[in-house]
């Protein structure tokens, strides 16, 4: 994604990226990175809650012998 393509929340989210860069990196490094967050800009995430699905990558938890433990949900008290 080029800069003047991207929407004002992923303008944003790069921007707040760019600010929690190491402040010893040079213009040129800033720059860099500030260009490859735009071309990927679509994998950022622009709000806290931003996380999406995906059926790519499958796991599977080896229990062995024995069978799964169903219990029931706990609430836990904040």
């Amino acid at each position: 994604m080029r800069p003047e393509d991207a929407t004002n929340e992923e303008k944003e989210a790069i921007d707040k990226s760019m600010t929690k860069l190491p402040e010893d990196m040079t213009n040129e490094q800033q720059k860099r990175v500030k260009t490859l967050l735009f071309c990927y800009g679509s994998i950022i995430l622009t709000e806290e809650h931003d996380v999406g699905r995906t059926n790519l990558v499958e796991h599977r938890i080896d229990t062995y012998k024995h069978r799964p433990i169903r219990q029931a949900l706990w609430l836990d008290p904040f």
